[in-house]
């Protein structure tokens, strides 16, 4: 869905009198006027952003083939707890092979190496209401939102901040 973006300026209503009685407005009279701008908003209904340094830490520990499945991995992450999602459930080991096209091994070895590197982690998280084990992602790297449980913090530290400690050093 698109819409085009509209620049509000707010106006002082003291600046301002009621023209059909001549009184100044009160002063908790909200004033404001519109104008067109060439700007335009996309809202998409399925999305999930990559932040730059999060990018940058990627293209720098991951392989191609990496990035595109946990890119893949990334593109169906759901709730506060940026836990991977089937559909209305968490993915199962079965389903994520599936979603990835890979086999149980090759599965298990790719987890293995995202969870040495801070970006996955496999792991039952009791508060957010799903039993047995769930996949969640790293919400430094990868979200489809903004706000997140703050016992995500007990499963990822902000890797990012290694790109800025090799960009200042190198």
């Amino acid at each position: 869905m698109k819409k085009n973006i509209k620049k509000r300026t707010h106006h002082n209503p003291h600046d301002y009198v009621n023209q059909h009685t001549g009184e100044e407005f009160e002063k908790d009279t909200e004033m404001f006027t519109e104008k067109e701008t060439e700007l335009m908003h996309i809202k998409h209904k399925e999305f999930f952003q990559v932040s730059s340094l999060g990018w940058k830490y990627l293209l720098s520990q991951l392989t191609d083939s990496e990035i595109v499945k946990f890119l893949t991995t990334t593109s169906c992450l759901k709730s506060e707890f940026n836990i991977c999602f089937n559909s209305n459930r968490p993915h199962t080991t079965e389903s994520l092979c599936k979603l990835l096209g890979i086999n149980n091994d090759n599965l298990t070895r790719f987890i293995k190496q995202m969870q040495k590197k801070g970006l996955i982690t496999y792991a039952i998280s009791v508060k957010s209401g799903y039993e047995g084990k769930v996949y969640m992602i790293n919400p430094y790297i990868s979200a489809k939102r903004n706000t997140f449980h703050r016992d995500l913090d007990i499963f990822f530290n902000d890797v990012t901040k290694t790109v800025d400690k090799q960009r200042n050093n190198g």
